[in-house]
């Protein structure tokens, strides 16, 4: 069925601001709406429209609108619900052709001093706070330890974007620690590279030798599933060792293989349909914005 997005402008009458609003349907795929329904949504007065996020839609911010918001979200005068939702709303919305890429990069800067766990997960993947999250690292290797609300977050970034020293950091790290939950949080990382002689020596590191106990070596076995090589590289390495896996993890393994054997297509259906939807969403973001992407990263 999809929900609705509104698009917000402003026309300027003498020194008022006058917002316009425009309701569309928002469909995942981005298709167009034939039947052209209409929601019923309460307005707020203030310009940052569905306040503190209790609406369920989209709001689309035209450029100088959405500029205006950047420094409400440096100082984090609104609060984190709506932080969270303005760029939830703005990279979706350029994920499906609706706003371009350009104007979420250029969002992204208004977040580098973020500290809220729940927005600070949600954007571990953008570009503005990868930088932030090295300083935050260097800072905790040296002794000045990360907000453990956020630490998880911050080790997935460096992972992700990082090089083989990085990796040695985070595997030391794992070693000198005893709590099992940090253990834990370091092993989901340390995998989500996205150079592939790293995430070979975190399979290596996961399942070579006595590094990681075998309860705890499914959080980095999944970790280096995070990214297109990485799923390749697992793949692989379970065709080249599964009979070692089954050995380390039990005889469930072979009931588990015999359950998924007895079942018929159909039961995978939908979970394909929404990889193969993704596929396309992400082809058609290349498609619209790449231009402008690598335009806006040549300038930084």
């Amino acid at each position: 069925m999809g929900y609705t997005f509104l698009t917000v402008n402003e026309e300027k009458t003498n020194r008022n601001r006058v917002p316009k609003i425009k309701q569309q349907r928002f469909i995942a795929d981005g298709s167009a709406d034939d039947e052209n329904l209409q929601w019923k949504i309460p307005i707020n007065d203030w310009i940052k429209l569905n306040f503190n996020s209790i609406g369920l839609y989209r709001v689309k911010y035209e450029l100088q609108t959405l500029a205006r918001l950047n420094e409400q979200i440096a100082y984090q005068t609104i609060s984190p619900q709506d932080r969270l939702m303005i760029q939830n709303d703005v990279a979706a919305l350029c994920n499906v052709g609706h706003q371009s890429f350009f104007d979420y990069l250029k969002l992204l800067s208004s977040y580098t001093d973020e500290d809220n766990f729940t927005l600070f997960s949600s954007m571990q993947n953008k570009l503005a706070i990868i930088d932030g999250s090295k300083k935050r690292f260097a800072r905790h290797i040296a002794g000045d330890l990360i907000d453990p609300n956020i630490r998880g977050a911050v080790y997935i970034i460096v992972s992700c974007y990082g090089d083989e020293n990085t990796q040695k950091e985070l595997r030391q790290l794992y070693v000198a620690v005893n709590m099992t939950e940090e253990k834990v949080r370091l092993l989901c990382a340390i995998g989500q590279s996205m150079k592939p002689e790293i995430i070979e020596n975190t399979l290596k590191f996961v399942f070579e030798g006595d590094n990681v106990q075998i309860q705890d070596s499914i959080s980095g076995f999944v970790g280096c599933t995070s990214c297109r090589d990485g799923r390749d590289l697992v793949w692989k390495f379970l065709q080249k060792n599964w009979k070692t896996l089954v050995e380390r993890f039990g005889d469930k393994t072979s009931e588990i293989k015999a359950f998924f054997d007895t079942m018929d297509t159909p039961i995978v259906a939908r979970p394909v349909k929404k990889v193969l939807e993704t596929i396309h969403m992400r082809s058609e973001v290349l498609k619209h914005d790449l231009k402008a992407i690598e335009k806006y990263l040549k300038q930084q």
